[in-house]
């Protein structure tokens, strides 16, 4: 649905990885990110943020996947996200 207000919206810190402890991290399969971003789209979303840029090294959200992983080298996930923005 569209917001409150029947007008488009913006989606915040939509999650590019996983997100939980280490051993129930889980990445999105091929194909889910793009799927999730389009339903949003679809309910009225005209700008969609993800968060994390980057796995964080240390502190209360190390176990949140970014855009990029602990290494900083462009993998999977960043692949993904940047076919659906272009």
């Amino acid at each position: 649905m569209f917001s409150s207000r029947q007008e488009p919206f913006l989606v915040t810190e939509t999650d590019a990885g996983s997100i939980g402890f280490p051993w129930d991290n889980r990445p999105a399969y091929d194909g889910q990110w793009r799927q999730a971003a389009w339903a949003l789209v679809g309910r009225g979303a005209r700008m969609i943020e993800y968060w994390h840029w980057h796995t964080l090294h240390f502190g209360a959200e190390t176990y949140w996947g970014g855009i990029l992983p602990h290494t900083g080298r462009p993998g999977r996930t960043y692949g993904e996200l940047a076919g659906l923005g272009a």
